[in-house]
């Protein structure tokens, strides 16, 4: 019987994972968020807001004018400037468990390890904090949203595009290779929820390659004061045997333009001018003290240090600009108009 699961891009900013083989017909809901490049300080900063969804495209639509691993891959496409910044957005329909799974460049942005399919639960061993429990995935919708690579208890370092072949992604720092970049998803709903498969969109995950000038992958920047929620769940809740998974290819502005003929989107904000005009930021609060970072990625460096820039000054927020938040008490503000 042919699944009847399928991902399919909404309003042509969001991704919809749609897995109605499972009674219910469960939905997860994920956009990428524009945001302000945090400083990359001794200081862990908090959330910043977001500034609009990125546009996505369908890779087969321009098939003629990608490289023929991309349209191998499949997936959509997304625009960024170099060195802006992003954070995952996730909406589960009716609030239905899921595990997320996060690669950049084929690394896992929670755990630092190689892709490979599957979950995983795990008891790491840390030689500052000792034992620790972690997962190679996030629980939806414990976490709404994600902002970085998994560094420290309740901390991440922010996502910021580079080029791929400049040295500056993780994914190069801890393979050594430029060979993929872009975002990798894959996502597991929980057995009593689940829905379609959308062929154009789906990635195989065997097939790298794309020219090092065209493709983007994604470096460490500043830190945020974020949690890795712990799974409640255990593995053999979730419908292993089909996920959904989807290649998130990251385009520049130039190539951006050449491939859809669409303008970008302007240039970011700078975040000192953002918290000048006394506009908000974040802190996001919930039960549980999180997962722990690996070893792997509590060293990765950020690209600042990686291009001999050093640290920034860090920003003074007042209190009149942090908004507290609670888990589904509250919305984090998406300033569009910027």
């Amino acid at each position: 019987m042919k699944s009847k699961n399928f991902i399919e891009i909404d309003h042509g900013d969001k991704l919809v994972f749609h897995f109605n083989d499972i009674k219910g017909k469960p939905q997860l809901q994920l956009s990428f968020q524009r945001t302000l490049r945090v400083p990359d300080s001794e200081e862990v900063n908090y959330l910043p807001p977001g500034l609009g969804r990125f546009e996505l495209r369908h890779v087969a639509d321009y098939a003629d004018k990608l490289p023929s691993s991309w349209v191998k891959h499949g997936g959509v496409l997304l625009p960024m400037w170099q060195a802006e910044a992003l954070w995952l957005s996730f909406d589960s329909k009716d609030d239905w468990p899921f595990a997320l799974k996060v690669g950049t460049g084929k690394i896992c942005a929670v755990t630092g390890e190689s892709w490979s399919r599957g979950l995983r639960q795990i008891t790491s061993y840390s030689k500052e904090d000792g034992l620790e429990s972690t997962q190679n995935y996030l629980p939806i919708p414990a976490q709404p949203w994600l902002d970085g690579f998994c560094t420290g208890q309740g901390e991440v370092r922010q996502f910021v595009a580079a080029p791929l072949g400049s040295g500056l992604t993780v994914e190069e720092q801890l393979t050594g290779e430029a060979q993929v970049g872009g975002i990798q998803l894959e996502v597991y709903p929980l057995k009593e929820f689940r829905r379609r498969n959308y062929e154009l969109d789906y990635c195989c995950g065997a097939c790298y390659g794309a020219p090092p000038d065209t493709e983007m992958g994604l470096g460490a920047g500043g830190r945020i004061r974020q949690k890795i929620e712990e799974d409640e769940h255990s593995l053999e809740e979730y419908e292993i045997e089909h996920p959904l998974r989807v290649f998130v290819h990251l385009l520049n502005s130039e190539h951006w333009r050449e491939v859809t003929g669409e303008a970008m989107p302007q240039k970011p904000l700078d975040a000192s001018d953002y918290t000048e005009h006394g506009l908000p930021w974040f802190d996001y609060y919930s039960d549980g003290k999180g997962v722990g970072a690996t070893d792997t990625l509590k060293g990765i460096k950020s690209v600042n240090e990686l291009t001999g820039l050093g640290k920034e000054k860090p920003l003074e927020v007042e209190s009149s600009q942090l908004i507290k938040l609670y888990h589904k008490k509250h919305v984090r503000v998406e300033c569009a108009e910027f």
